[in-house]
């Protein structure tokens, strides 16, 4: 899984920032808590510390998150992300 979403990320790096949680790692047990994240993969996506949809479950997961990053992307971020081309 981590792969496919690694690909992901050159693609959105520059309208999107993305952080990856081992949730077993040192720490994070609390975050993951905090988060209330239950099923692992869990993909979160935030706007301005809100949540905007999460994603769960392997089932088409890669293909869930690129439609749903495309909903999200405003066009704000879409010229953001043409400066930086």
């Amino acid at each position: 899984m981590l792969p496919a979403v690694t690909e992901l990320v050159p693609m959105y790096q520059h309208m999107l920032s993305f952080l990856s949680v081992r949730a077993d790692g040192q720490g994070m047990v609390e975050i993951s808590k905090q988060l209330d994240v239950k099923e692992f993969p869990t993909f979160i996506i935030f706007r301005g510390g809100k949540e905007l949809e999460r994603l769960v479950g392997h089932d088409k997961v890669i293909e869930k998150l690129i439609r749903s990053l495309a909903m999200h992307i405003t066009p704000e971020d879409k010229i953001a992300h043409a400066k930086y081309r």
